[in-house]
């Protein structure tokens, strides 16, 4: 997801998300947002994939999490 479209998303300005996400990185120690996704999954901040590579999501999964 972009700058732009996280902008969008939090009804903030574009300006707003690169100042929080250059913070972010800076108090991370990280070049980019790869290197900060590395360090949330390695500390637990989200799941690892299925070990399936989520095969076994449907289109159908993904349309109802999105109309809630």
């Amino acid at each position: 997801m972009g700058d732009a479209e996280i902008a969008r998303t939090l009804f903030v300005c574009e300006g707003a998300v690169k100042a929080h996400v250059s913070h972010m990185l800076t108090k991370l120690g990280c070049v980019n947002r790869v290197q900060s996704a590395i360090i949330a999954h390695d500390s637990g901040l989200f799941p690892s994939p299925p070990e399936n590579g989520g095969a076994d999501v449907g289109l159908s999964d993904c349309a109802s999490e999105d109309s809630s």
